[in-house]
């Protein structure tokens, strides 16, 4: 699915699902980027497609986010960790960009049954500009003993500047209480919520890492597909 959104009155991002009012200029200050031009818009990719730059567009800052992945499964007897959160690279592209293949990293898909550990989540690419590596599934309770291990983040690659994925947290489990792990972060918003003995997982959303199964909802959740964000400049 692609999102345009277009506007000169400031800059925008994703947050947690929602498109919110945001300054990218510190991150791009940060990679030694100095924006030019008029801000025209935005075009989000969570999902596979190909982008073609609006009329006007001289420069591009592209944001690539990986795949999340699934956490493992918990039991009655131990919990498990979460999903990794893809990574992200970001990368300023000047002059000859008119259309480019988006690839974007899918979720790790849910895990449903046994003790097994999540599923990676997949890698998301902007041409051959810029990559993100998904996250590495939860661990199943038994691979862990009473409470799996988290899956590791991603990692962002090719760009002006590279972020690691946050890694899946560890599953809690005591005699009376057994909590599953939440999925690590992307920097669009955090991971889906670790099972509890009244509430299952969650899913992750964005790249971020799903859930880690608990007692009782033992499964573990999918990790969140990957998302690509292209600001155009004019």
């Amino acid at each position: 699915m692609t999102t345009t959104i277009s506007g000169s009155t400031g800059i925008n991002k994703i947050q947690d699902g929602t498109i919110v009012n945001a300054d990218i200029n510190a991150s791009a200050a940060i990679a030694g980027i100095k924006l030019s031009g008029s801000f025209l818009g935005m075009q989000v990719f969570t999902s596979s497609g190909t982008y073609t730059k609006t009329s006007g567009t001289n420069s591009i800052l592209v944001y690539c986010t990986g795949g999340g992945a699934s956490a493992g499964n918990g039991s009655s007897v131990g919990a498990s960790g979460g999903g990794g959160a893809g990574g992200t690279s970001m990368k300023h592209i000047t002059g000859g960009v008119t259309s480019i293949t988006v690839t974007c990293g899918a979720g790790g898909a849910a895990i449903t049954s046994g003790s097994n550990a999540g599923n990676v989540g997949g890698t998301s690419s902007f041409g051959t500009h810029c990559t993100a590596t998904g996250g590495s599934g939860g661990w199943g309770y038994t691979n862990g003993a009473a409470g799996g291990g988290g899956g590791e983040g991603g990692s962002g690659a090719s760009g002006d500047l590279n972020f690691n994925g946050q890694g899946g947290g560890n599953g809690y489990f005591a005699a009376t209480h057994s909590s599953g792990a939440n999925g690590g972060s992307t920097i669009w918003g955090g991971g889906g919520k670790g099972g509890r003995y009244n509430s299952a997982a969650t899913a992750g959303t964005l790249g971020s890492g799903g859930g880690g199964g608990g007692k009782t909802n033992d499964y573990g959740a999918a990790g969140g597909a990957g998302v690509i964000v292209i600001y155009e400049y004019s």
